[in-house]
């Protein structure tokens, strides 16, 4: 009896430890919409990213840049080209507007303890906008967490981040067909 005690305790504490990436479910954490009638197929420029931070909070660093620049480089790495505000562009080049809607890098101790304390969270929400209406024609919202896994979730906070850049760029390159 005491074994069985000791197994489900070590159990428990197994459970708490293992990441919530391995655990997530997926395409329950995106919302993609696109317009009636609109084919991004064949777009394969996009006008250098506006990031707009929405939290309303101080961070340290400044996870907006880290965005732009990682968002840029997920793009061009999934077939998208990137142009300059100033350059001359094509009709079918789209602009990108990204919105930060939630940041939080969370704390290392509250996911050891689970239940949502000490959460990772990044929410984005992109908008893909046709310039020669300025309408959006796109939109594109990740959220991504990491709740629990104390010591093993330390980077938590870049994790998100990371992973919710990543899946804004496959997103869009599979919207415009270059994936």
């Amino acid at each position: 009896m005491c074994s069985a005690v000791y197994r489900s305790a070590f159990l428990c504490l197994l459970l708490t430890l293992i990441p919530a990436e391995y655990s997530s479910a997926a395409d329950r954490d995106t919302i993609v919409w696109v317009a009636e009638n609109v084919s991004l197929k064949g777009t394969h420029q996009i006008i250098s990213s506006s990031i707009t931070d929405d939290t309303d909070t101080d961070h340290e660093g400044d996870p907006a840049k880290h965005i732009e620049k990682s968002l840029q480089d997920e793009l061009i790495k999934h077939g998208v080209t990137i142009v300059d505000k100033s350059a001359s562009v094509s009709p079918n080049t789209l602009s990108l507007q990204v919105h930060i809607l939630t940041y939080t890098p969370g704390s290392v101790g509250g996911r050891w303890f689970g239940f949502g304390g000490g959460t990772a969270a990044c929410i984005l929400r992109s908008y893909l906008v046709d310039k020669s209406q300025d309408e959006p024609i796109a939109e594109v919202i990740i959220a991504k967490q990491i709740s629990a896994g104390g010591l093993f979730t330390a980077n938590a906070g870049q994790s998100v981040v990371k992973q919710a850049v990543q899946q804004t760029a496959q997103i869009i390159s599979s919207l415009f067909g270059t994936n």
